[in-house]
């Protein structure tokens, strides 16, 4: 299997101009990031996210995507981000009930995605190189039609879809096929996330949102180059020109 630095090209980053500035003044386009789950939590359903392959707590892949947008070379011009990590551990209905408060134009939640018990078994059992590996892995990006700006938040997932294919990241197929959610677009794993599939921050949440699950960390493979510094650069790159895509066209 051809790996996935391999594959990966780095357009995104040459289309993107940074300001070396994480405030954009009050004019400016607010965007809050939000590493999924928390790392200490305290109740349901709050939980520190999915298991990776290797034993690694999900929050901790996620919050080190964050990390990378507190550099300069991370910034868009325009744009002022604001971060909120798992390890603040705030939990998800205060998550929804700052960013209500705080009006971004736009919020995204990441995450790393897993599989079911019973997969992850056969796949262990077939080994490391087996195919059933090439299911269980890839990004996905999630919006609902019952969220309060479904219109502008669907607008947001197509373009973050369209990005992370043309960056060389494979669509998550497994959700559609196992799970039964419902796929808009398979080749852009755009999923309407509506009853019986549903997730609380996409109904909450009264401004354009997106859950971005970047890939499988359930899969030693996907695990793997996803753990690459390389790798998540280019998601950030990635998830930068998705957010200078989006700004134009809103504006």
């Amino acid at each position: 299997m051809k790996s996935l630095i391999q594959k990966i090209t780095f357009v995104a980053s040459l289309a993107l101009v940074g300001t070396g500035q994480s405030n954009a003044g009050e004019s400016g386009i607010e965007v809050m990031l939000v590493s999924g789950h928390v790392s200490s939590p305290q109740n349901k359903p709050n939980t520190v996210g999915a298991i990776s392959y290797s034993g690694v707590e999900e929050y901790r892949f996620n919050d080190r995507l964050l990390e990378l947008f507190e550099f300069d070379e991370n910034q868009i011009a325009g744009v002022r981000y604001q971060l909120i990590y798992a390890t603040e551990n705030i939990e998800l209905r205060e998550r929804s009930n700052l960013a209500n408060r705080q009006k971004p134009d736009l919020f995204i939640e990441i995450h790393h995605d897993s599989a079911r018990e019973s997969d992850r078994l056969k796949a262990n059992e077939a080994g490391s190189d087996s195919d059933i590996w090439n299911r269980i892995k890839g990004f996905s990006v999630h919006y609902s039609t019952d969220s309060h700006n479904a219109e502008d938040s669907k607008r947001f997932a197509t373009i973050l879809g369209q990005e992370m294919s043309n960056s060389g990241f494979q669509p998550n197929s497994y959700l559609a096929e196992t799970m039964g959610m419902q796929v808009v677009d398979q080749k852009l794993a755009l999923y309407n996330r509506i009853r019986p599939h549903g997730l609380y921050i996409l109904r909450a949440i009264r401004v354009p949102l997106v859950v971005l699950e970047v890939g499988n960390i359930a899969n030693p493979n996907e695990e793997e180059e996803i753990s690459s510094a390389v790798v998540q650069q280019n998601v950030v790159d990635t998830i930068r020109l998705a957010i200078s895509r989006y700004v134009s066209e809103i504006n």
